[in-house]
């Protein structure tokens, strides 16, 4: 390839939007890892990660990752909500949805541009969360089970399962928000296994279902604990964070 196609040692270390944008993702993501979508806000987070994976040492990989960045934008702020520029004028409920499906449009033809790439299935998942903010939720639901479906093991698609568990709970589509959850249980991270235990959990909890079942709930919330053992001391702040939360679950049955 010509050297006019390579990056320069300049332009690849100088700091960009992107990187900015990815460093306010994450903060966003250590504020509010216990909130219950956080599986979406996660899903923002592999997608910028993703991208700048894609983006090496070549010209023409880094301006289809800015395309995707510029498609994705009113994505990524649909998530993070807030803007450092108070005077900014903040959009209406209409306009932010009218912005997300023109987004999820543009998105959609950037994946099938790139079928079967990295940057594709980025924008894919990019799509999905686009669709997700704009009130789609049948949609996003579809673009997740299309993307598992095909998926050969990567580590995002236990972000993706809780995506679509917790989805598909909001839907009112217990069965497969179950088992949803169950495929996310079978994480090699016990974090994500004790997250899974704890969406199952709480699917039979009587206060929050009215068909529920205590004895079903607490099976599921303790076996969550088991994944937590050991001295509280050499647990990470998600961690015990968890436990916490579990340990409340059980208590209030």
């Amino acid at each position: 390839m010509a050297s006019k196609d390579k990056l320069t040692i300049k332009e690849i270390k100088a700091p960009d939007e992107f990187q900015t944008k990815m460093a306010k993702a994450l903060e966003v993501l250590n504020l509010y890892r216990g909130w219950v979508g956080a599986g979406i806000i996660l899903i923002v987070v592999a997608i910028v990660a993703g991208v700048l994976l894609s983006r090496q040492s070549y010209k023409s990989r880094v301006e289809r990752a800015k395309a995707l960045d510029k498609a994705f934008a009113p994505v990524l702020a649909a998530t993070l909500q807030t803007s450092k520029d108070t005077e900014a004028k903040e959009d209406s409920k209409e306009e932010q949805a009218a912005k997300l499906k023109a987004a999820s449009a543009e998105l959609d033809n950037f994946a099938a541009t790139h079928a079967n790439s990295p940057i594709g299935k980025a924008a894919l998942l990019a799509k999905a969360a686009a669709l997700w903010h704009a009130g789609d939720v049948k949609g996003a639901m579809q673009v997740w089970r299309s993307y598992l479906g095909t998926s050969s093991g990567e580590a995002i698609d236990f972000v993706l399962w809780e995506a679509l568990g917790n989805a598909a709970d909001a839907a009112g589509e217990r069965e497969e928000a179950e088992r949803a959850y169950s495929e996310m249980a079978k994480a090699s991270s016990s974090v994500v296994r004790a997250q899974a235990y704890l969406h199952l959990g709480d699917m039979h909890h009587p206060a929050a279902q009215k068909d529920g079942d205590a004895k079903k709930a607490r099976e599921w919330y303790e076996k969550g604990l088991s994944e937590l053992g050991g001295d509280d001391a050499l647990l990470g702040p998600a961690q015990l964070l968890l436990k916490k939360t579990l340990k409340n679950r059980v208590a209030t049955l």
